[in-house]
């Protein structure tokens, strides 16, 4: 059996606090994305439960994208922020004067695709 030398043992460990932690934040971002589907889900109820208000009709047919639009956006850039993320090492973001590392960078991310999907509801919205 070969013995273990303390290099071995640090490393080791490292790689196993670097799997728990990459385990830890699926878990939370899992459970944050099916809060928000549940936040989203409560709307929809409220907004169904109230269908014959006639002022809550006109106000969700006249304002739809910001009513229904805007939430899911949100929902959107936080799935692209948080599940689809593929790399390992932190974000890294440097424009407009300044650098950003770790979690900045990925809140610059959530915020510029939040922006981006506003922007295309926006867009794409007649009337």
């Amino acid at each position: 059996m070969e013995k273990q030398t303390p290099d071995k043992l640090e490393t080791r460990s490292r790689a196993e606090r670097a799997a728990l932690f990459e385990t830890t934040r699926r878990v939370v971002a899992m459970l944050l994305t099916l809060g928000a589907f549940l936040v989203l889900g409560a709307l929809f109820f409220a907004l169904w439960q109230n269908r014959f208000d006639p002022v809550l009709t006109e106000l969700v047919l006249r304002q739809f994208p910001v009513v229904v639009g805007i939430p899911f956006g949100a929902l959107g850039a936080f799935i692209v922020v948080t599940l689809l993320r593929q790399r390992e090492d932190p974000l890294e973001f440097e424009g407009l004067g300044f650098k950003l590392k770790g979690a900045a960078g990925e809140i610059i991310l959530w915020n510029i695709s939040f922006l981006v999907i506003v922007a295309a509801i926006k867009l794409l919205w007649k009337g």
